[in-house]
């Protein structure tokens, strides 16, 4: 049932009938006022998560703290206690990206490191040498990296991260059922399905994204500049990250499976892995070229 109010026309929108509750008695179409104000849509999205929805918390405990529980309870049939898989995951990404734009980055213009500017003039490749049009995917490229030397490093930087941020959730969305896909080929397709793998799938990059949302407040509010070099606490915070990553894929994937053997698991677990990677690098290359056509130098 929606929060938005009961319209005071009582004639339904959809069929015409007269409406003397909430339904219409004939279409069951919900007789309220459909254009609220951003405020309003706001307050109750956050509503349906905290108070109106109150197993939330309960979800985020599981999500968090015990690997594929969530998974497994729902694909058993116990969903009425915890949050829709889909629902969780569109609420963590969302918050996600949005603190991603409103989070203050406190080390800003404190980074100790400096790339030397490049004090001869950019090399030129000979004319005979070169192969690809200037027209041409290569041709672009080469402008675009040659126009760097020149350009104001912050300023590259910042462009890159705005370019990533812009595409980082189409670049989701894509790899997600590739992720599940790989799943599937490791395991016994008789016991689950793809739909298995696909809800695991978004669990697991539900908590991706919570443990990327405290990775950027941990690195833009606290101001490591006044303790060691921003880069290298950077640096170490996103080996932490990929670590816990790392570790709850491998608890996930052995509570969801049930693996009969520890060396079977192992070997099936780093196969999961090393593919996962390499479809993560080959996404992460296509975000590295989609965000410097579109920097402005």
């Amino acid at each position: 049932m929606s929060h938005n109010k009961i319209r005071e026309n009582k004639t339904c929108e959809n069929c015409g009938d007269t409406v003397l509750l909430r339904f219409c008695p004939s279409c069951g179409q919900e007789n309220i006022e459909t254009r609220q104000s951003f405020s309003h849509l706001l307050k109750h999205f956050f509503e349906d998560f905290t108070h109106y929805d109150s197993n939330f918390w309960i979800s985020l405990k599981y999500l968090l703290f015990h690997p594929a529980h969530l998974t497994r309870v729902y694909l058993n049939g116990q969903r009425a206690r915890y949050v829709a898989p889909v629902k969780l995951y569109i609420f963590t990404s969302f918050v996600a990206f949005l603190l991603l734009h409103l989070v203050p980055d406190l080390n800003k213009g404190h980074v100790t490191f400096q790339v030397e500017q490049a004090t001869q003039e950019p090399l030129v490749a000979n004319p005979n040498m070169r192969i690809a049009d200037e027209n041409s995917f290569i041709g672009q490229l080469e402008q675009k990296v040659q126009a760097f030397s020149g350009a104001d490093t912050e300023n590259v930087r910042h462009q890159l991260s705005d370019q990533f941020s812009k595409a980082a959730p189409k670049s989701l969305f894509i790899f997600m059922p590739l992720f599940a896909f790989v799943l599937w080929i490791f395991h016994d397709k008789k016991k689950h399905i793809y739909f298995d793998h696909g809800i695991f799938t978004l669990h697991f990059f539900s908590f991706v994204l919570i443990l990327l949302t405290i990775y950027n407040i941990l690195s833009s509010v606290v101001p490591w500049h006044w303790f060691v070099d921003p880069h290298i606490a950077g640096n170490i915070l996103m080996l932490v990250q990929v670590l816990c990553t790392l570790v709850y894929l491998y608890v996930g994937l052995k509570v969801m499976y049930a693996p009969a053997g520890f060396i079977q698991f192992v070997g099936r677990f780093l196969a999961v892995t090393i593919v996962q990677g390499i479809l993560f690098l080959i996404l992460i290359f296509a975000l590295t070229i989609y965000a410097l056509f579109n920097l402005h130098v």
